[in-house]
């Protein structure tokens, strides 16, 4: 989403006012095979972002399909089983600067189908799940069970978010047996040889209450 919004920035920035200079040259010259490309190359321009932004009647027909797929490829990449993600139960937002610092949480509802994979899912979900994906330079921690290994902690206190309009916490869920967790991390080190962590992916899986947590935090 990041990356979408700033493509929709350069185009109404610095796209469409160039363009815009070049139709007017053109409708002036009497171009008519330019003026008429520079009409078509606007249009797309100001359709793309207006249909994935959602800015024009219609726009869910065609966005919905497309985000259940992606949404069933990203699942798959982290679990081994593509689904879409239900209801939302919680969702916030930290604001973001440019280079996408900051933090995000969902909580969805799993349907009846990934709720029945994974109450007993496969041996390939905890050795080969997740994959790293656009993550090609971070490290993973493949599912485990709950209750959390102690050895985990740092990662879930730098996942961590507030639920207040919810009865549960992370630390809740990650204490509850029966549930499952892993995280992608990226840790920057020192000259001291100290890693620190800067970014993280933070999934839980909780059968029992039918939801999946996704936290992403940046720094």
């Amino acid at each position: 989403m990041f990356l979408i919004a700033v493509i929709t920035f350069l185009i109404f920035v610095i796209a469409l006012p160039i363009l815009g200079v070049q139709l007017f040259r053109a409708v002036k010259g009497k171009q008519k095979r330019r003026t008429r490309i520079l009409i078509v190359t606007i249009a797309l321009l100001v359709l793309f972002p207006s249909i994935y932004w959602r800015w024009i009647p219609g726009s869910d027909f065609i966005m919905t399909p497309y985000d259940n797929y992606v949404e069933g490829k990203n699942n798959e990449l982290l679990t081994g089983y593509s689904f879409s993600n239900g209801e939302t139960i919680f969702s916030h937002d930290s604001a973001r600067d440019f280079q996408g610092d900051g933090s995000s949480i969902l909580i969805t509802h799993l349907d009846r189908d990934a709720l029945n994979y994974f109450k007993h899912p496969n041996e390939q979900f905890f050795s080969r799940y997740p994959q790293k994906g656009i993550r090609s330079d971070w490290r993973v921690s493949n599912w485990k069970r709950t209750p959390m290994d102690t050895l985990d902690a740092e990662y879930l206190n730098f996942a961590s978010y507030p639920l207040p309009s919810l009865d549960y916490e992370l630390a809740d869920l990650m204490n509850e047996k029966g549930n499952y967790y892993a995280f992608r991390y990226n840790k920057v080190r020192f000259s001291d040889g100290e890693g620190v962590l800067f970014n993280i992916d933070f999934y839980i899986i909780c059968p029992a209450r039918a939801i999946m947590v996704d936290v992403n935090r940046n720094m």
